[in-house]
């Protein structure tokens, strides 16, 4: 027999099914939900891959860069023209022994023996050739201030004339080293550590009618030369020895101005040099004199010193000649025995 506990226990009840409307209802949004996370998916990996360029773009932009490198490349073989500023990219600029400028592309125009420059150079001119003339036609010739540097090189020219040139920023502006009867003439020679350098048996020189200042050191060192003329220059502005003559001989100072310089004339070692009809002004020093004699005068004139009346205050014209009567003391070995009553 049954227990009637056993008999009273309920069965499980079965699970509903579902219809099939439910059944289609469920696949559709299951379906559904993938078919969306597909498209998600889509669009993730489309920002992620390049997208590609039509066929015409790629070959139009092969051909853009193909042009584009021809041009650089024709570019890098031409050889570099003169900028539109007028300077010259070149560090020096010769003209040889038979006459031919180099670099071709150099403003120097050549007529004869008559070299002139076209546009302003930042760069030093060699001269390797004789008998000619170098005219600036007054265009810049500008250096670095490099050391050893030189404007324009006369190195054992003869009978060269350098004209109408505005130097600056080299060592030395105009260089003469075994130079000899050359003319630096009309030019303005500035801010140089030395504006014109004669030395090395450089003789028979003439510096005349430049304006020479500012430059560092010098406007003239003369050393080592003989028979050298320095004449009717403005020089100006300079902190050490203005116009230096050192172991040289002969060698002519006139009608300059000198002003405004530390030391305006130095000799050291050097004799029978005459110096005249020069006006000495606003120097710290006039003259500074080492082992040396000079001439003060040519036997008519001396020069102009701006401060004579403060040290011969007693002193008076002599005879009309617009003379002092009474002789400028250098030293014991110099006077000036013509000193000119103005400038």
């Amino acid at each position: 027999m049954l227990h009637s506990g056993a008999a009273n226990k309920k069965m499980p009840k079965k699970k509903k099914k579902k219809s099939w409307k439910e059944r289609r209802r469920e696949r559709q949004i299951k379906n559904q939900r993938a078919q969306e996370a597909y498209e998600v998916q889509q669009k993730i990996a489309a920002k992620r891959k390049p997208r590609k360029w039509p066929k015409g773009k790629i070959i139009l932009t092969v051909c853009v860069l193909t042009l584009i490198l021809g041009v650089y490349g024709a570019w890098q073989l031409i050889p570099p023209a003169t900028p539109s500023d007028g300077t010259l990219p070149v560090e020096v600029i010769y003209i040889g022994p038979s006459g031919q400028v180099s670099p071709s592309m150099a403003p120097i125009s050549n007529v004869g023996n008559r070299y002139t420059l076209t546009a302003d150079i930042n760069s030093s001119i060699v001269l390797e050739r004789d008998n000619i003339v170098l005219d600036g036609a007054n265009h810049v010739l500008q250096g670095t201030e490099a050391e050893g540097s030189r404007g324009i090189d006369l190195s054992g020219r003869s009978n060269v004339t350098v004209t109408n040139t505005k130097i600056k920023g080299f060592e030395s502006g105009v260089y003469l080293s075994s130079s000899s009867y050359n003319m630096i003439s009309q030019n303005d020679v500035t801010n140089n550590y030395c504006g014109v350098w004669i030395a090395v048996s450089s003789n028979d020189n003439v510096v005349s009618g430049n304006t020479i200042a500012s430059n560092e050191m010098y406007a003239i060192w003369c050393k080592d030369s003989s028979n050298n003329k320095i004449s009717e220059n403005e020089i100006t502005l300079h902190g050490n020895y203005t116009i230096y003559i050192g172991s040289s001989n002969g060698i002519t100072v006139s009608a300059n101005r000198i002003a405004d310089n530390n030391v305006g004339v130095f000799l050291y070692e050097s004799s029978n040099n005459i110096l005249y009809g020069n006006t000495f002004t606003g120097n710290n020093e006039h003259v500074g004199i080492l082992a040396s004699t000079g001439v003060w005068d040519n036997g008519k004139e001396g020069n102009y010193w701006s401060d004579y009346e403060e040290e011969y205050p007693n002193a008076k014209e002599l005879d009309g000649s617009g003379i002092w009567d009474t002789p400028y003391v250098i030293d014991e070995n110099n006077q000036d025995n013509y000193p000119l009553m103005n400038s």
